[in-house]
């Protein structure tokens, strides 16, 4: 929970944000089993996007904390998430070289799997590898100028990945040069997210956290659009997205050193 930072947790159209996850779970609580029994390699050699499961498996089981379910449950999910890391390292499966297949989605689905890899070890092991989430961080922004020909909801989508990998990695002097390669943006709503990313990386250089009221409430605002279940978006988000933004929340107006506690960023999902 943000300390003294209040939060609209209250809809009118499903109670509390809490209560949303709760019956999240309840409605869902059958299909995780069905889940853990399909093998998470059907279809392997034809897969192009392998890290999608990872993400995926990690996302599920982030459900599952929000929702205060059935937690041996959820770390089986991890498990099979681990699980499938390690095939792709083990057959180099994102090598473009090695697997043709993998040339259409690469170099995204490196830097995807870095980040996914990364935070499914951060709640299994309580442990953020800031060299593996920010390893490909570079391929990312040679993408990004691939996408400023034909700039549309993805290149919104990678500018503001860039921008909140460097502010988890601890590089927030990297924030404003991926703000920069937007031409523009897509929706507003993705612009006042990107300008409250880049507000808060020019803000953190006073010290942490943050006591900025404004700016916590304007990161607040970003924060609740994802925190419901189903949140009500009209433009691209991806998994994990979500626990992206409880990660710089707890990192940057919490923690005294700077420090991601993740069960407390976890639970400032769903909230009280």
């Amino acid at each position: 929970m943000f300390g003294f930072l209040k939060r609209d947790d209250k809809k009118s159209d499903g109670g509390s944000i809490a209560d949303q996850w709760r019956e999240e779970y309840r409605r869902d609580a059958d299909e995780y089993p069905k889940i853990l029994s399909m093998d998470p390699f059907k279809n392997w050699d034809r897969n192009m996007m392998p890290y999608s499961k990872v993400e995926r498996l990690t996302d599920d089981a982030l459900n599952i904390f929000y929702g205060q379910g059935d937690a041996h449950m959820a770390r089986q999910l991890l498990d099979q998430a681990a699980q499938v890391v390690a095939r792709i390292h083990a057959e180099d499966r994102l090598n473009p070289d090695k697997y043709p297949v993998a040339a259409e989605t690469w170099p995204i689905s490196q830097l995807r799997l870095a980040r996914a890899e990364a935070y499914l070890k951060l709640v299994r092991d309580k442990t953020l590898d800031v060299t593996l989430l920010l390893h490909r961080l570079d391929r990312l922004h040679a993408k990004i100028s691939i996408e400023q020909n034909d700039w549309g909801d993805f290149g919104d989508y990678y500018v503001l990945l860039g921008m909140r990998l460097a502010l988890i990695g601890d590089v927030p002097e990297r924030v404003a040069e991926f703000f920069a390669m937007a031409p523009t943006f897509q929706h507003k709503d993705n612009q006042d997210h990107a300008q409250v990313l880049l507000a808060i990386a020019i803000e953190s250089k006073k010290g942490l956290p943050i006591r900025d009221e404004a700016l916590r409430h304007r990161f607040q605002k970003v924060f609740d659009a994802f925190r419901p279940p189903r949140p009500k978006q009209s433009y691209y988000t991806g998994p994990l997205d979500r626990f992206e933004l409880a990660l710089i929340g707890d990192k940057y107006f919490v923690d005294e050193a700077g420090k991601i506690a993740v069960e407390r960023a976890i639970q400032s999902v769903p909230g009280a």
